[in-house]
């Protein structure tokens, strides 16, 4: 597959007075799984949107280039967003006939449903799927676009461990394939596993944060509420220590924590939870 490049330039967008973002900024290159992380309502989603044409931004632009240099022009994406819609009178095997249209394989069809359990259901209305075979008809439809980007927004939503397993073993073998696939998830394991980078939406921006393999050097402080927070912030950059805000929480490197667990502790700044690298844990 030829290569392709995401270029998101200076966008801004907002709900009304509700502000998402302004003036972000972002490159990517296919043959990589990129992992978009961020709080609730920071704007995962309405990224995902915005690259795929379900929205537009009302600043900036958002195109994509062939890696010699020209724009494309025809539809580059394909997009599994959460709860994925189909036609619920017509059968799994029809709704993936009508979707892909030129590009529905019989053969590939055939093999995508057997290798992900849903054989026996091709021919059942999918009216009568549950939400993981909805999901798995959505991934089959995805994977199946021959699209050379892939938005995929909670992809593992109702999934197994199996399915989920088989789903990343299949997404890298797009990537190798030399496909762009971005990610939405809040479980932080599969983004640390799976993404080769990572940017965090936040204080409406789009930040490339640590590499995969650092995670593990970082914590993840959550606070009560926005004041907790904004007051520890003051009162680390006070001492010196580096920190980034996302709302509720505060990233904060691993040799400083003891420190900033005494700092925080002592001022009755009331925290609520703990986060290392991929491991959530609660904290007394």
């Amino acid at each position: 597959m030829n290569g392709i490049r995401l270029i998101i330039e200076d966008i801004a967008f907002s709900y009304g007075k509700k502000e998402v973002f302004r003036d972000a900024s972002l490159c990517l290159e296919s043959g990589s799984i990129i992992g978009i992380i961020g709080s609730n309502g920071s704007g995962k989603t309405t990224l995902m949107k915005l690259i795929g044409g379900l929205l537009f931004p009302q600043k900036g632009r958002i195109c994509f280039q062939k890696t010699e240099g020209a724009d494309v022009t025809t539809p580059a994406c394909a997009q599994l967003l959460e709860n994925p819609a189909f036609w619920q009178g017509m059968t799994g095997d029809d709704n993936l006939r009508y979707f892909l249209r030129d590009k529905y394989d019989k053969q590939a069809v055939l093999s995508e449903f057997k290798g992900w359990g849903l054989y026996e259901m091709r021919d059942v209305l999918v009216e009568k799927y549950s939400m993981g075979m909805r999901q798995k008809l959505g991934i089959i439809l995805t994977i199946l676009s021959e699209q050379p980007v892939l938005l995929l927004d909670e992809p593992s939503n109702s999934l197994d461990m199996e399915s989920t397993d088989l789903l990343y073993s299949r997404l890298k073998e797009l990537r190798d394939e030399g496909r762009l696939v971005l990610l939405v998830s809040h479980i932080a394991d599969e983004i640390r596993k799976n993404c080769s980078e990572i940017y965090e939406i936040s204080e409406h921006k789009i930040n490339k944060v640590l590499q995969v393999e650092e995670t593990e050097n970082y914590y993840e402080l959550y606070f009560a509420d926005e004041n907790c927070t904004l007051k520890a912030k003051k009162i680390l950059e006070a001492q010196k220590i580096p920190v980034r805000l996302a709302e509720k929480q505060l990233t904060v490197h691993a040799d400083k924590l003891e420190r900033i667990l005494y700092l925080t502790g002592e001022t009755g700044i009331v925290r609520i939870g703990l986060f290392r690298g991929s491991e959530r844990r609660g904290e007394a």
